[in-house]
């Protein structure tokens, strides 16, 4: 008997086929705003674009989770000798991660250490900040104290920025952030330090 191909059926054919790497791109570029680049390295790896997009569906900026896929992921896998494929990490662990950035409560610099946990173990991001002790430290006066000890033991790095040397700030600001084991928010260091240097002017 002949077979009535109906366009529901076709329909529902074409639904259940993988999507092929190009049109995955050509859906990547209209829809996230990141590097062509990375959007070859993401579509090149089936288990890399579902971790992609797993982690943006779960509230994560596309940028952002490019951003931890090609820089930290792939430098790890090299280092490693790892494949994509032995990836063990999950979008809920680089979800809860680069929420922890965004509402800071911990900076760039804690995220890169939390990140080798999570690309080594499996736990949350969350326990693991709060077990180490590694929430950003924003207690205005604890860091303000700190700071003031700081200026005080470096008279020539205050002498040279009341000259004009604004590299002396940055010296200042970088053992600022030494003595707070990298927890503090490099904002409020920058602003605390700038304001007690132009008080002794």
């Amino acid at each position: 008997p002949p077979i009535d191909i109906t366009d529901q059926w076709l329909a529902k054919v074409k639904e259940a086929q993988p999507e092929l790497q190009e049109e995955k791109k050509e859906r990547y570029q209209k829809e996230y705003d990141i590097p062509e680049y990375d959007i070859n390295m993401i579509t090149s790896s089936k288990h890399l674009a579902d971790l992609f997009e797993d982690t943006i569906a779960l509230g994560a900026e596309a940028k952002e989770v490019s951003n931890w896929l090609m820089g930290d992921t792939m430098r790890l896998l090299k280092e490693q000798e790892m494949d994509v494929e032995d990836i063990t990490f999950v979008p809920a662990q680089l979800a809860e991660l680069i929420e922890l950035i965004a509402s800071k409560q911990i900076n760039r610099t804690v995220a890169k250490e939390v990140f080798e946990y999570i690309f080594k173990e499996s736990g949350s991001p969350k326990d693991y900040v709060k077990e180490h002790g590694l929430g950003v430290v924003s207690d205005e006066e604890a860091l303000k104290s700190s700071i003031i000890a700081i200026v005080d033991a470096n008279p020539k790095s205050v002498e040279d920025y009341l000259s004009g040397k604004e590299k002396a700030m940055g010296f200042l600001v970088g053992q600022t952030m030494r003595a707070m084991k990298g927890k503090a928010d490099p904002a409020m260091v920058n602003k605390l330090v700038k304001e007690i240097l132009e008080e002794k002017r």
